[in-house]
């Protein structure tokens, strides 16, 4: 009778231990790699084994957390494999570690609740090392890690582009303001002065225009144009003719009208017609065809020269 009692009590302590080492079978935790540096990172991998059905529960990331050791990106419950009777889970962190040391991970709680029956499950203990970084004292100190850059942004240059873009708008003011501030007086042209008479301002701007030598340069065109400006401003101030807007036709036909000399007339006719020729013809007088109109256009102004009256 003994002997049967016996016999029953290690036939129970036999179904336990099995139990026991198939509940441990259904979960497996480890590190890869199991032996980092200081601060890198390594790989928590959870799975667990269960009967389809029923409702898993994980263990707290405060169970693993309180070992020393920090979960820097967590990872979701992913199905790896499923049959009509069991159901594999899996569940992946990637943790590190800030101190030198042999750091155990206790076992991990796991619950399995299917219908009325509820079965705990536990992992077993497992060890991460954490070595330190070796020193070399006779070295300069440098990083762990290299220095890496930050891409730049829009956003990192707007603060130079504003504070360029207002000093480029104080300049402008600036210079603006000094250039109103500095500008100099206009100059009032010989022939806006009413006290100046009509012939002296003609002949002394046909002078500055023969010392120009523009001919002599090849500037023809620009020598007759020139010539028979100082002409219409002349006939403009002294007969009171806005000969300035007036082509040579206009001109001749409302000159006579103020002078009685058919060859005075002639001289203004000729000069006229030479310089149409020359700025719509290109037509191209001869050197003494400049003299000529030249010398032509200062007597037309020397004998339209206002008489002075003598007041008795």
């Amino acid at each position: 009778m003994r002997a049967f009692f016996i016999h029953m009590a290690l036939l129970m302590l036999s179904l336990q231990t099995f139990a026991a080492e198939e509940h441990s079978r259904q979960v497996e935790v480890g590190f890869e790699p199991e032996t980092i540096l200081i601060g890198h990172p390594s790989v928590l991998t959870l799975q667990v084994e269960v009967p389809v059905g029923g409702v898993l529960v994980w263990p707290d990331a405060s169970e693993i957390e309180s070992h020393d050791i920090e979960i820097i990106r967590f990872g979701q419950v992913d199905t790896i494999a499923r049959t009509e009777n069991t159901l594999i889970a899996k569940q992946v962190h990637t943790v590190t570690a800030w101190k030198e040391a042999f750091i155990p991970l206790p076992p991990l709680s796991f619950k399995h609740i299917l219908e009325n029956d509820t079965v705990f499950l536990e992992s077993t203990a497992r060890l991460l090392q954490v070595k330190g970084v070796d020193v070399d004292l006779e070295q300069d100190i440098k990083d762990i890690k290299p220095l890496f850059r930050i891409p730049y942004s829009w956003r990192d240059f707007l603060p130079y582009v504003l504070a360029l873009m207002i000093l480029a708008a104080m300049v402008y003011f600036v210079v603006n303001y000094l250039k109103k501030k500095k500008k100099p007086e206009k100059q009032v042209e010989l022939w806006d002065k009413p006290e100046v008479p009509a012939h002296i301002a003609a002949l002394s701007s046909l002078e500055m225009l023969n010392r120009k030598e523009l001919w002599q340069q090849g500037h023809i065109k620009q020598y007759y144009s020139e010539l028979t400006m100082i002409l219409r401003k002349y006939i403009s101030k002294r007969f009171h003719i806005q000969a300035i807007e007036m082509s040579t036709t206009e001109i001749m036909n409302i000159l006579p009208s103020s002078l009685t000399e058919d060859s005075t007339i002639a001289l203004v006719r000729d000069i006229l017609l030479t310089a149409d020729l020359v700025k719509f013809a290109k037509f191209r007088p001869e050197d003494q065809e400049h003299v000529r109109t030249m010398e032509d256009a200062m007597d037309f102004i020397k004998t339209t020269i206002p008489q002075e009256r003598n007041v008795e």
